[in-house]
């Protein structure tokens, strides 16, 4: 933008926004409720590295913040924000009127120094985004608070007291917890998305819609307060890089805990990864309605990736595809199928090609080697009408040791 358009906008919208460059800062209205402020031009480090102080900008500053009492948006931009921060109370209550304020977000990817806050004044207080680290007071008797980012250290040195009324959960990298808090107290919850929790080895999971582990290499074992709620409620589910996770009844078998409906029935999106140790007792997808399936490097099932709406992707090292791994009532509305890199796949199973009456186009590849079907089978399917893929247009074979016998068996029924 060239200098004159600057200087145009900067006026005609300077009852809402305004900038403070170092000293120089032009009329401030009351009105304004954006306010921008460069700081790189008034602090310099000393020899020692030491971060000088400039009394006569922190003065000014103070006196046209004075001015500003319904402020909504403060900007800081420069490598020294944290000289602010170290008087923060004091600096955030002469901008705003706390008790009115609902949203509150601190940032500072400069500094490891822990910030004391007490919220004890934040009456109206929704949202806390704190991606430093902070020590956490006066919350205990919040009743508006509904969601709680803790990331990057953030309170670690204590464990906030958790709100009633909180719906979504996220403390990311909160390295130093070992315990969480009595997390089925969060009676209206309905997110919780924990990350780089390094050293917790157990988790309570309250009924929620979303849930996210994500890189929490000591994880072993996870115990729904309700597995029935849990599996009911669930909409979104993601596990990534928990290693060493072996025990979470939600993914037993349905006949261990007794349900009313389906295993997952509303789960929409199911990521795992990277948890070689986790037993899944349930053929996936769990829905005929899921937006998104990711499953990788998770024990005793074959690499997935895809959704109800387009294609579902295979790569089998196992020995079979039959209904204990996959749900093929749950494929029907699948339009494409491709199963790659299957080196030892032995075993196909007919009845589920029978079910996906929606696939167009199959491709199969990599080294997928078929066993002769056995002369029951072969009288079994000549002797029923047996229309395995109605709807199949494209059938696609490549590098494949599949058999003549096999395949021609097969075609007759396409």
């Amino acid at each position: 933008m060239c200098g004159i358009m600057h200087e145009f906008a900067r006026l005609v919208s300077r009852a809402e926004f305004a900038t403070m460059d170092g000293l120089e800062c032009k009329e401030v209205l009351s009105t304004v409720r954006h306010f921008s402020i460069l700081i790189d031009s008034v602090y310099h480090e000393d020899e020692c590295g030491i971060i000088l102080r400039n009394g006569k900008f922190e003065e000014k500053l103070k006196s046209i913040i004075s001015l500003v009492r319904g402020l909504r948006t403060l900007i800081l931009i420069g490598d020294y924000d944290s000289l602010f921060f170290q008087s923060f109370q004091t600096f955030i209550c002469s901008l705003v009127n706390c008790a009115h304020l609902c949203y509150l977000k601190l940032e500072n990817k400069w500094s490891n120094e822990a910030l004391p806050i007490s919220l004890s004044n934040f009456y109206h207080l929704k949202v806390l985004d704190a991606r430093r680290p902070v020590i956490i007071d006066g919350m205990s008797d919040h009743v508006s608070i509904r969601k709680l980012v803790l990331m990057k250290g953030a309170c670690c040195a204590c464990s906030p007291s958790w709100s009633a009324c909180l719906q979504a959960i996220r403390p990311e990298d909160c390295k130093g917890w070992e315990i969480l808090p009595s997390l089925e107290r969060l009676s209206f919850r309905t997110k919780l998305k924990l990350r780089n929790m390094l050293r917790v080895t157990e988790l309570l999971i309250p009924s929620l819609k979303e849930l996210v582990l994500i890189d929490m290499p000591k994880l072993e074992r996870c115990f729904p307060n309700l597995v029935r709620d849990l599996n009911s409620s669930l909409r979104v589910l993601e596990i990534r890089r928990c290693w060493v996770l072996k025990a979470f009844r939600l993914f037993e078998s349905c006949e261990n805990f007794e349900i009313e409906k389906s295993w997952l029935p509303n789960v929409s999106e199911l990521t795992i990864h990277g948890c070689l140790h986790l037993m899944v007792s349930n053929p996936l997808p769990p829905s005929s309605r899921f937006c998104k399936l990711f499953i990788e490097r998770v024990s005793a099932l074959p690499k997935m990736e895809g959704s109800s709406d387009a294609e579902l992707r295979i790569e089998s090292s196992g020995l079979t595809l039959d209904d204990k791994i996959l749900s093929f009532r749950n494929l029907r509305t699948m339009t494409q199928l491709e199963i790659m890199g299957c080196e030892n796949l032995s075993y196909f199973s007919l009845e589920g090609l029978r079910q996906l009456v929606c696939l167009k186009r199959l491709a199969i590849g990599n080294f997928f080697s078929l066993d002769v079907p056995s002369m029951h089978t072969h009288k079994n399917m000549a002797n029923v009408d047996f229309d395995a893929l109605p709807s199949l247009e494209c059938l696609s074979i490549v590098d494949c040791g599949i058999t003549g016998v096999w395949l021609s068996m097969m075609l007759q029924h396409v």
